[in-house]
């Protein structure tokens, strides 16, 4: 199938949009394991994990094996965005519907890609070509004029997507939320305006988001982060049968764990902290582990 046929039936142009999802799941570099990072307090790190300092730094050194990993996972995403809006633009054999909803799509994944880029590495360059020739020679361009193709990619998806979410044939309705809708986009909206500190974008658009009962609401504690949680306003569908690339991050040999202040700071029956966070208590857990885990908390953990 050649790139132009892809684009002349409603089926394959939504099967190549979904491929991009999948890439950017099965990937890892949009599942936040790395990116969290950046927030970690230092005296968690472990003083032999460099690969977790540069994270928490911004500090991505050219040609690291960090930056080569986020750049070679955000390329395959950004630039076929870019092709697919073309395409469907021109494209006179897509439903009209579908059309609209494929283009915001595309423009809402760039927005995203782009937003995590510039905020990790500041300058970087905007592919807005199709033509390799000119990719291959770009200069970066600035935080602001990257914001600015963000924002316009933000409006443009806020126009074409439908409120609904949509099963991969783009028609029928679904209550799982693996695709953009419009308040995905507005939503993200809300955060690029707080990042650009026009705090009253920021409050219009989130509150727009809030405002919509009909989608959105507070779910019970235990619900936060489960599938059907009415506060997710855009999951990535897990496509990797085996784990998460969160749950890796967490997983035993892990030289990650919650700091002191953040412990302390929950108030006597919270019930964050009682189905939030866990200590090991199996009786299988290496000595040394069950240490470790004493020794940072002692006398503060047996409530968790």
């Amino acid at each position: 199938m050649t790139n132009n046929s892809a684009f002349n039936s409603d089926v394959t142009a939504a099967a190549l949009m979904t491929g991009l999802y999948y890439d950017m799941s099965s990937g890892g570099a949009f599942m936040g394991a790395k990116e969290s990072l950046i927030s970690v307090d230092y005296p968690l790190m472990n003083s032999g994990c460099n690969r977790k300092k540069n994270w928490l730094h911004r500090f991505i050194k050219t040609r690291s094996g960090q930056q080569t990993f986020l750049l070679a996972r955000s390329v395959p995403v950004y630039l076929p965005c870019k092709c697919h809006n073309r395409r469907l633009t021109y494209s006179h054999t897509t439903d009209t519907v579908i059309r609209q909803q494929l283009m915001g799509e595309a423009k809402f994944t760039r927005a995203f890609c782009y937003f995590y880029l510039v905020n990790l590495f500041g300058d970087v360059p905007l592919a807005i070509s199709t033509d390799y020739k000119v990719n291959a020679t770009l200069y970066r361009s600035s935080v602001s004029k990257v914001y600015d193709l963000i924002i316009a990619d933000l409006q443009d998806a806020g126009e074409l997507l439908r409120i609904d979410y949509l099963q991969a044939d783009m028609v029928s309705v679904t209550p799982d939320r693996v695709r953009p809708n419009k308040w995905t986009a507005v939503a993200l909206m809300a955060r690029v305006q707080l990042y650009r500190e026009n705090w009253q974008e920021a409050i219009n658009a989130a509150t727009r988001v809030i405002d919509n009962h009909d989608l959105y609401d507070t779910s019970s504690v235990t619900q936060v982060f489960q599938q059907a949680s009415r506060e997710a306003i855009w999951q990535l569908q897990t496509v990797d049968k085996t784990f998460t690339d969160d749950a890796a991050l967490f997983m035993q040999q892990r030289p990650v764990h919650i700091s002191n202040d953040l412990l302390l700071s929950f108030e006597k029956g919270d019930l964050r902290r009682q189905h939030w966070l866990s200590a090991p208590t199996a009786t299988n857990i290496p000595l040394s582990i069950k240490i470790v885990v004493k020794q940072m908390y002692p006398g503060k953990i047996s409530s968790c």
